[in-house]
């Protein structure tokens, strides 16, 4: 995610309670099975932050992992361009 620019997540769950877990940001957001979640945040410190599911949510609980990461805007845009499906043409 690009530093200090708001990030709307949108998110949900299929099957259990998950909770979204960035402790570094100081946010943690439930998703309630059947109701779509929005979570807003603006990281204002580049880095790799861990993300963890903070509800006990079955067998897989302890691999739900993984990692944000925030770079400078040009960084972030450079990824983004790397990353980003072609546009389909309508003609």
């Amino acid at each position: 995610v690009p530093i200090n620019q708001q990030v709307s997540m949108r998110m949900d769950s299929k099957d259990v309670i998950h909770a979204f877990w960035v402790p570094q940001f100081r946010i943690k957001q439930d998703i309630i099975p059947g109701q779509p979640t929005i979570l807003n945040f603006t990281a204002t410190k580049t880095g790799r932050f861990p993300i963890v599911c903070a509800e006990l949510c079955g067998p897989y609980h302890g691999g739900m992992r993984s990692t944000v990461v925030v770079e400078d805007q040009s960084d972030y845009q450079e990824w983004f361009e790397k990353n980003a499906k072609p546009a389909i043409s309508n003609t």
